[in-house]
């Protein structure tokens, strides 16, 4: 059984979960938007890593996958199953 609180919340850390998803995969796609923000950096501007394609797939499809296991929760999925 569902209450609404736990309806609630599991609608609010899917949407954050997706919601960076999509981000990372932005970023992946090459769009620049919000990233300088994200990333650490020196107190000279000096970016202290770049990450690379491949990992930043590896995280969006990660936070896909969390996005996915939460909604499960609320038994989007149990037609497949």
């Amino acid at each position: 059984l569902i209450t609404f609180m736990n309806y609630l919340t599991i609608i609010v850390e899917s949407s954050i979960f997706g919601l960076l998803s999509g981000l990372h995969f932005y970023w992946a796609a090459g769009g620049r938007k919000g990233l300088s923000s994200a990333l650490p950096q020196k107190t000279n501007g000096e970016k202290l890593f770049v990450p690379g394609i491949g990992a930043t797939l590896v995280v969006a499809f990660g936070l896909l996958g969390f996005c996915i296991i939460t909604l499960a929760n609320l038994g989007v999925f149990n037609f497949i199953i």
